[in-house]
Formats: structure tokens, sequence, C-alpha cells
């Protein structure tokens, strides 16, 4: 399965998203792959993007290729690619009575609190399934 891979690039850390683009290439995965591990028969709606920055070390890290689903743009817990206030990012999620609480895996960056009447700032890329690291 290859899925598209786009010069965009979600800052772990502050950036800014490009509506407009662009694919630099294919990422290819196996089939097995989506199916026992993502549980998905195809690629369809995912794409990968590339992290900048250090606020999601250890999970994360600079230049890592993240497969992103974009169908699954649920405000939810979890690791997702967004945008807030123009900013492309990604960070971990925690649903709270009050909100969203967005979190940084790496320590030394502060919590950012979204009250629920401010989840209109905020519009969901997709839900990061897989990092690609080099050890």
């Amino acid at each position: 399965i290859r899925v598209a891979r786009y010069d965009a690039t979600l800052a772990a850390g502050a950036g800014s998203w490009n509506e407009g683009r662009r694919r630099v290439g294919d990422m290819p995965f196996s089939r097995d792959f989506f199916l026992k591990r993502l549980g998905r028969p195809s690629g369809a709606g995912f794409s990968v993007l590339e992290a900048g920055g250090d606020s999601m070390l250890s999970t994360i890290h600079d230049g890592d290729p993240l497969l992103v689903d974009e169908n699954d743009n649920r405000i939810t817990d979890g690791v997702f690619a967004f945008v807030l206030d123009g900013e492309a990012r990604v960070k971990r999620f925690r649903r709270t009575l009050s909100g969203l609480t967005i979190i940084s895996d790496n320590p030394v960056y502060p919590t950012e609190e979204l009250p629920t009447e401010q989840l209109d700032r905020i519009s969901i890329i997709g839900r990061v399934r897989w990092v690609g690291q080099v050890i």
C-alpha cells in the first residue's frame, strides 16, 4: 500500500499549516500492516507528514515521518495532527470535562488548556497512527 507523502511539516512546537501542501512521493506499507495493526484494508484517507521540533520527545523526534489517519478527526484522547490558530502541530490530546488538554510529551514544555467554548479554534487533520524512527 502506497501512502502519499507531503511536504507539510507538523510542528512539535510552533509551525504553520500550508493548505496547499505538495505531494512529494509515496511511502510504502504492507497490506498486512494496515489490516493487522490499523484494522484497515487500504491506505485511503491516510497521509504521511513530517514532524518538526522536540516537544514530543521521546515519542516523536524531529524529522520523523508520521502516518496520519485523516478520517479520524474526532477530538478524543490520543496523538493528533491539528491546526490551532493557524499553526499546524502534533501533540497528545486528553479530553476533559472542561474541554481539551494539549500535551507535549517532552516535560520541558507546558500543557495547554483549551476550554470547550474555544474548541472551534482547533481543526483536526487526523490521528497519528504510526511514527517512523531511526534508532
